[in-house]
């Protein structure tokens, strides 16, 4: 793989991608060419020609480099990139600590005393249901990556941002049913005294829904976090292994490798 390795590190520095996308892209297509060497190789093929027919096939040209470059600039994807790249230090992992454990608790005491379910009202079981499905997907990847020890470059990503998705799921059917309370007092309205009770109602019980959607919606990002991060360590290790990438020192757009 030396000589596919070698055209991989020159299109690292060429790739005009900031971290950690620019690893990840070059990971996939390292895993492309070796997925048709392995392929190659099956046919009869050497090592050597497998290797010369990948990088036949693959085009490593700067136009093809920049194509690729323009395909994954997408803002999205780049902003749940550096949500996860950035928020590495100690002053942001105890903010998050401390967010998650506040989380925990006004959660816990309020099912525990199911005090916040009653004043939530039937519109919490949705939120509470994308909140489950959240920490269901969030297991199923940490088994994937521990156990199963699955760090193929193709799908190691394969459902990773899906908690923060329902983060944002759980906080709309939040707001949702917000709206709905205050819906439901409008329709049950009567005379003044009685519409003016009805409202009160409305509001107490959305303050109690609206906090249990945006605690399970942080505890949904949260949970996104932990497996993002450590996916990220993943390609950062095999990076640094296969094209000598530093995270550490490396600008947006460029990359000295040895």
């Amino acid at each position: 793989m030396n000589r596919i390795n070698s055209a991989l590190r020159a299109a690292y520095n060429k790739l005009a991608l900031p971290q950690p996308i620019r690893s990840r892209v070059l990971l996939e297509l390292w895993g492309d060419m070796d997925d048709m060497r392995h392929l190659y190789i099956d046919r009869g093929m050497s090592n050597d020609e497998a290797e010369e027919r990948v990088l036949e096939r693959f085009d490593l040209s700067d136009g093809a480099l920049a194509e690729l470059a323009k395909i994954h600039c997408r803002p999205m994807r780049r902003l749940l990139d550096q949500l996860s790249f950035q928020a590495r230090g100690i002053l942001e992992r105890l903010i998050l600590i401390f967010l998650a454990v506040l989380s925990l608790v006004i959660l816990i005491r309020g099912m525990m005393t199911q005090r916040i379910l009653i004043e939530a009202g039937p519109f919490a079981w949705p939120v509470l249901a994308a909140l489950f499905a959240a920490i269901l997907s969030t297991v199923i990847k940490i088994y994937k990556l521990y156990i199963i020890q699955d760090h193929r470059p193709r799908s190691i990503r394969r459902l990773l941002h899906l908690p923060l998705g329902l983060a944002g799921v759980g906080l709309a059917l939040g707001f949702l049913g917000m709206y709905g309370h205050i819906f439901s007092a409008w329709v049950t309205r009567s005379d003044t005294i009685e519409s003016i009770r009805h409202l009160v109602a409305a509001v107490y019980r959305s303050a109690g829904l609206l906090t249990v959607a945006m605690s399970t919606s942080l505890l949904s990002a949260l949970v996104w976090f932990v497996t993002a991060d450590r996916v990220l360590r993943i390609e950062e290790h095999e990076a640094a292994f296969r094209f000598g990438a530093d995270y550490g020192h490396t600008d947006s757009n460029t990359s000295s490798i040895q």
